[in-house]
């Protein structure tokens, strides 16, 4: 994703950030409290429990574990739960919060 703006007030208003991914046109904005007392997010409270992003085929999930190696961020691994024919790759963002890459598998026609 590419950075299509970066908004730091620095005077005690929120920080924003908007990120665009150039391919699809998705754009995910970021907000940053100043009020927020630092503590790491937990799924057991009410709020967030995890944000998933979609992938159109199962090797992307290879790609992204691959990606996120040569970052240094830790992941479970790709996930293939008995109870689904789906995947997942899963990792937490610097305050904790459970994201996901999810792949659907087809359904049997």
């Amino acid at each position: 994703m590419e950075t299509k703006y970066d908004f730091d007030p620095g005077d005690g208003r929120p920080h924003y950030i908007c990120l665009t991914e150039p391919q699809s046109g998705l754009v995910l904005c970021l907000v940053g409290h100043p009020a927020n007392t630092g503590e790491p997010f937990t799924e057991f409270h009410t709020g967030l429990d995890h944000l998933e992003f979609l992938v159109s085929a199962r090797e992307d999930l290879d790609r992204w574990a691959s990606h996120l190696d040569r970052l240094g961020i830790p992941h479970s691994g790709i996930n293939d739960p008995a109870h689904t024919p789906n995947a997942m790759l899963t990792f937490r963002d610097p305050d904790n919060i459970q994201l996901e890459f999810f792949w659907r598998a087809p359904t049997p026609t």
